[in-house]
């Protein structure tokens, strides 16, 4: 199974994301700040990163960038989360390596087939269990 890495603020969010992912055999850690995030990326290395566009200290946009300036998309899978759909944030978003943007709220009982379909259509992707 994936290592999951959430990046959210919201425990609304959060929870059922732990629960569902967990459930499923992924090893999922939160972060709920955008330097905690980076900082568990740096040493956890994750397989998949669920990111939300906005954050209390910087914004999704601005992490995505880090973590692809640190090869992010070389070993990880970096699906974007917002509770908009504007298009300039999706196109930014997809534009700097994301490899989705889903839309919340989403249906939290479908993510685990989401962050499979989207992992095995990565072939640049480490595969999980490496």
């Amino acid at each position: 199974m994936a290592k999951v890495l959430v990046i959210d603020d919201e425990p609304m969010i959060l929870w059922p994301i732990q629960q569902v992912l967990g459930a499923a055999g992924h090893q999922v850690c939160v972060a709920e700040s955008a330097a905690q995030g980076l900082r568990l990326f740096q040493e956890q290395r994750p397989d998949v990163i669920l990111l939300d566009i906005r954050l209390p200290d910087v914004d999704g946009l601005t992490i995505l960038r880090r973590i692809v300036a640190e090869g992010g998309p070389r070993t990880a899978v970096i699906m974007m989360t917002a509770f908009d759909d504007w298009g300039a944030n999706r196109s930014a978003a997809m534009s700097l390596g994301a490899a989705a943007y889903l839309a919340k709220p989403f249906d939290f009982e479908k993510l685990d087939t989401i962050v499979r379909k989207t992992l095995a259509a990565q072939p640049g992707a480490d595969r999980p269990g490496r």
